[in-house]
């Protein structure tokens, strides 16, 4: 029996940084936001940054965030990212502008929310997630078309929410990048 890894067979190399930068490049067909409601943490906001930065959103809004804003911190917590992606702080409902996305989704276990792999999407969105500890406060929730939730098959209620993101974000790449077929 031969070894997968013998001088008869071609191995699949990673990329190296060089060959990454010269891929093909995505272009998602439409936009998406993130709205972080109450954030507490700022490794958090770090990570959120980082996968947002690197998965094709445009904005993030850091809506009543709950830890100290030190620009060089989230900076190099989000790996350099938060240069690449428009961050706004938001302190008031009102500057949240819900009316220019086709759809606002809540990323939120709720009574009524949807698996998000039975769900399609299509058109500018508003991706709102919650605090740490509590979720996403009713007033966001009201302002939500929807509700989707990431199905969890362990015994916790919820996951890391910038993992949550993450894995949001990479399902509803599959509508936004599928598109251009």
């Amino acid at each position: 029996m031969k070894d997968k890894y013998s001088e008869n067979q071609e191995v699949d190399l990673a990329l190296t940084y060089d060959e990454w930068k010269n891929r093909p490049q995505y272009q998602p067909k439409w936009p998406i936001d993130i709205l972080c409601d109450r954030m507490q943490f700022k490794e958090n906001a770090g990570q959120v940054i980082r996968s947002a930065a690197n998965l094709g959103v445009f904005r993030i809004y850091f809506y009543q965030s709950q830890f100290q804003w030190v620009p060089s911190k989230i900076d190099k917590l989000s790996r350099s990212n938060a240069t690449n992606i428009e961050i706004v702080q938001a302190s008031q409902f009102s500057d949240i502008p819900f009316d220019k996305y086709s759809e606002v989704i809540a990323l939120e276990y709720t009574h009524r929310s949807q698996s998000i792999y039975d769900s399609t999407l299509n058109g500018p969105t508003l991706l709102i997630a919650g605090s740490e500890s509590d979720g996403i406060q009713a007033e966001l929730l009201a302002r939500a078309d929807r509700a989707l939730h990431i199905p969890l098959v362990g015994k916790q209620s919820s996951i890391n929410v910038a993992h949550a993101l993450t894995a949001a974000l990479t399902y509803i790449n599959h509508y936004r990048l599928s598109a251009e077929k």
